[in-house]
């Protein structure tokens, strides 16, 4: 039995979510020069504003990260994902692909909505998890949301 799925309380945030941010001596793929270089990256506004090279001098931020240990990457995109089988990922693992497609589209048949539901929620977790800022979502099989 899948527990109830309510959509998540939105708390308001204590502190408002400063306008400006630097993210300071970040490793930043120059894709001119085809290596990683260390810059600081200036977000405004939850958009990156500017990239310069370490040491140049950048507008003041109302937040400084030093991000020395981290590579910079923009958002992925996950251009071909199927979230209502989520829940379904390795079943029938090493099946020819008809046979696999079969057990697949079978394993999702008996699904409740709240099921597919909670399928959908787990990829939208996972994708942020892992960075994913945009996804095209192929919806098909028996319970499409």
């Amino acid at each position: 039995m899948v527990p109830e799925i309510t959509e998540p309380a939105r708390e308001a945030s204590k502190q408002p979510c400063p306008s400006r941010v630097l993210l300071k001596g970040g490793l930043v793929a120059d894709t001119q020069a085809r290596m990683l270089v260390r810059a600081d990256v200036l977000v405004e506004d939850e958009r990156i504003a500017q990239v310069v090279p370490e040491g140049v001098s950048v507008p003041e931020a109302e937040r400084v990260l030093d991000v020395r240990d981290c590579l910079l990457l923009p958002g992925f995109v996950n251009a071909h994902t199927h979230s209502y089988a989520t829940l379904s990922r390795h079943v029938g693992s090493g099946l020819p692909l008809e046979a696999w497609m079969v057990h697949t589209w079978a394993n999702t048949m008996g699904r409740t909505a709240q099921e597919t539901k909670l399928s959908a929620l787990l990829a939208a977790l996972e994708a942020v998890k892992t960075g994913t800022t945009a996804l095209l979502d192929h919806l098909g099989g028996a319970r499409s949301l």
